[in-house]
């Protein structure tokens, strides 16, 4: 080849091998040194992962000096029914940055490697180079050198976030959103009051395998259990230790608990940059955000050790954006063939149809939002919804639904603390800037008799016992816009459910006359809610239960008595404190049902109601002392007017014929009289109890709407579910 340079092509791991310490030196000229172009993490990958690939390393030389490299391989791809040959960046989809590595950004170099591609041209169908960066990779010469060769271009942007780190930490945690520096200081606080918080970071010869051990064990009780499970993926991790641990490079910094790791980040740090290439936390502790947590620990550590910056790498998600980031453009590049018609068809053109298809059904429900005036938002991340406070409750108290379960304390302290394995799925309805209509679901995934399934569900579920939409009364336009929304988007979605929806509701019964012409099936499950109207007094309401029941509560009270002084205390507000919360948690302990709050997250669940409720008295608690012991327990909400009636119980090693629950039930009726309250709601569940109270009764509905487009949803929940026990039945018989 002219100018000197020389083209060798590498094919095989024993001349990769051979290659370290020029490839190295090449890199070293490169405007920004990455893990994922050292010789150290590429061989280690091509060695561990060479299956149905062919290595396509090509080289340029002079003399015997290493001035240019292109890191491809070959592989035969299935792709939309079609198979074609592709070129692609050694390392995809596991590497995270790519470029050509060419000797000071020589472009006679680049040329070289871009011939030599050419030439063997009847070897490949396409060529896909994934995560160039767009300011200072050589991607604009290479799509220039194949555009004037005749070939199809397509180049498609994406953005990497990353932190500078250019101020102190204290300068850059106050730019931080309040709403997250509190979320964070409050479960450093609960972690710290309840274990032995320690951020560990580990790197250079002091990190071992057995670091990498635990690692795997945190990353089995998380979102991906099986990432790390294959002997393949270890040896692979195994061996990027070996080859980089001299550099210092691999950094891996964990989240323990009393000594236990709940959460790991891990990656790379070249040269002052620390590339945060993978992370996990114990869903065991997920009510504790762990790997929000460690984050913090970990942005907190490199404003102190040095670093200049911090890549979270590919990968546009919610929770990156809240650490306030800039962002990198990055673009796949793919070129294709002029007469590899399956390649071209199914990189290029049937994509760019998706989108066209996408933008078209978008700018048709925009043009539905505009003419009737209303706009639909659908918010999935953590701030937008906290920002939504006080304009959501103002709704709240002119909707016909007004519950404390709708509120946005409820639903909000509900999410931090149960909704790390789901996702948010606020639809919110906008009229001329106003909030005017919200439908509060989340996403979860089901497994039901191994179906993988959808669901999109309402928040809050199963805890919550009212569910329903937040609108103002009559409004029927907007709940006819939030419900166009789920229905023009059930392609995300196999099961909707609506929980606890009140059967007269006007939103319940509009949706189900629509959605039934659109979808196979909707199921209903029809329950009971006990309430009691407190109108006249309490005297006259006493003297209309029956006889019978009145002296078995007067029999109680008195029995009681004779253990020691009897006394029902309310908290709310500041009263109600963790002290309170601990005490009822104690209670159930020696409850009919003392796993109710033996998870750490259930107790962190009422702290945050607490803290979020105190404020407004709408949070009470009732608890009954006997012998200046407390021994039963009943809270719930007041909301409206109403009393929520939402959990109660009562320690049982009282003898069986005080009735201690029934006494401390009478206690709280008598005080919600002399409170002006005007109903109390015993919520759900149709227990026998509620029935000696001579309660009135609402009907509330589950709602169950399956999409046409799938017969597995249906299927899961209707047919086996029947078939499932008359197996059961016919086992049992043999």
């Amino acid at each position: 080849m002219s100018n000197g340079l020389a083209v060798r092509h590498i094919r095989n791991l024993e001349e990769f091998e051979a290659l370290r310490n020029q490839w190295n030196l090449l890199l070293e000229g490169h405007q920004r040194k990455t893990a994922f172009l050292t010789w150290e993490w590429l061989s280690a990958w091509w060695k561990h992962y060479p299956e149905n690939r062919e290595l396509w390393l090509i080289t340029v030389w002079v003399g015997e000096a290493l001035v240019g490299a292109a890191p491809l391989m070959k592989t035969c791809i299935w792709k939309h029914g079609l198979w074609f040959r592709l070129l692609q960046s050694l390392g995809a989809p596991n590497c995270d940055e790519s470029d050509f590595l060419v000797q000071n950004g020589d472009s006679q170099i680049a040329k070289a490697l871009c011939d030599y591609l050419y030439s063997q041209r009847a070897q490949w169908d396409a060529i896909e180079l994934n995560e160039f960066e767009s300011k200072i990779s050589l991607w604009r010469l290479i799509q220039d050198y194949f555009v004037n060769t005749g070939y199809v271009i397509q180049a498609s942007p994406n953005y990497h976030y990353h932190i500078p780190i250019q101020n102190s930490w204290e300068a850059y945690w106050k730019k931080l959103s309040k709403n997250l520096r509190h979320n964070i200081e409050r479960r450093l606080r609960r972690s710290r009051a309840n274990h032995q918080v320690e951020f560990r970071h580990v790197k250079g010869q002091a990190l071992g395998w057995d670091d990498f051990e635990t690692l795997f064990h945190v990353s089995e009780k998380g979102n991906f259990p099986e990432k790390y499970k294959s002997s393949q993926e270890r040896n692979f991790h195994r061996e990027l230790l070996h080859r980089m641990r001299d550099h210092d490079w691999i950094e891996i910094s964990f989240l323990c608990l009393d000594g236990q790791a709940i959460a790991f980040e891990y990656g790379f740090n070249l040269d002052g940059r620390f590339e945060d290439w993978r992370a996990g936390f114990d869903l065991d502790h997920s009510e504790l955000a762990g790997g929000t947590l460690l984050l913090y620990y970990l942005l907190k550590h490199v404003h102190s050790d040095g670093h200049y910056d911090l890549d979270f790498l590919r990968g546009e998600y919610d929770f990156k954006e809240k650490w306030l980031p800039e962002r990198r453009e990055f673009v796949e590049l793919r070129i294709v063939h002029p007469r590899r018609l399956f390649a071209r068809l199914a990189l290029i053109w049937l994509p760019n149809f998706w989108h066209w298809l996408r933008d078209k059904m978008n700018e048709a429900r925009n043009c539905f939002s505009m003419n009737s005036g209303i706009q639909i938002r659908q918010t999935n991340g953590d701030d937008s919804f906290a920002n939504l406070k006080d304009q959501w409750n103002h709704l709240l108290s002119e909707s016909p639904n007004q519950s404390a379960f709708l509120s946005w304390e409820w639903l909000y302290s509900w999410w931090q603390i149960y909704g790390e394995q789901k996702s948010l799925y606020l639809v919110t309805a906008w009229r001329d800037l106003e909030l005017a209509g919200i439908a509060p679901f989340m996403l979860e995934k089901r497994d039901k008799f191994g179906i993988g399934l959808r669901v999109l569900t309402s928040l809050g579920t199963p805890q919550s016992d009212v569910g329903g939409f937040i609108y103002r009364m009559d409004d029927s336009e907007v709940v006819a816009s939030l419900f166009d929304y789920l229905s023009e988007n059930q392609s995300e979605w196999d099961i909707l459910e609506l929980n606890e929806f009140l059967q007269s509701s006007f939103e319940r019964s509009a949706m189900k006359q629509k959605l039934m012409h659109d979808h196979s099936s909707v199921t209903d499950e029809i329950k009971q809610h006990y309430y009691i109207p407190l109108e006249g007094t309490w005297e006259s309401y006493q003297r209309s239960l029956p006889k019978k029941f009145r002296y078995n509560l007067g029999r109680a009270v008195r029995l009681a008595e004779e253990i020691g002084p009897v006394e029902c205390k309310h908290y709310t507000g500041e009263y109600l404190d963790r002290d309170v919360i601990q005490t009822i948690v104690q209670i159930n302990r020696f409850s009919h049902y003392p796993r109710l709050y033996g998870l750490p997250m259930e107790q962190t669940f009422l702290n945050t109601l607490a803290q979020q409720m105190g404020h407004s008295h709408s949070f009470g608690a009732y608890l009954l002392f006997v012998n200046k012991q407390p021994v039963a327990y009943e809270y719930g909400f007041h909301y409206n007017g109403r009393f929520e009636d939402w959990r109660a119980g009562f320690d049982t090693r009282l003898a069986s014929n005080i009735s201690i629950g029934k006494a401390l039930a009478m206690m709280v009726i008598q005080a919600c009289y002399g409170q002006q309250i005007r109903e109390i709601d015993f919520l759900r569940g149709d227990e026998p109890y509620k029935l000696e109270w001579k309660p009135a009764a609402r009907e509330y509905v589950n709602t169950r709407i399956f999409n046409t487009r799938g017969i597995s949803a249906f299927a899961a929940y209707q047919w086996l579910v029947k078939v499932k026990p008359r197996i059961r039945q016919f086992r049992f018989r043999k």
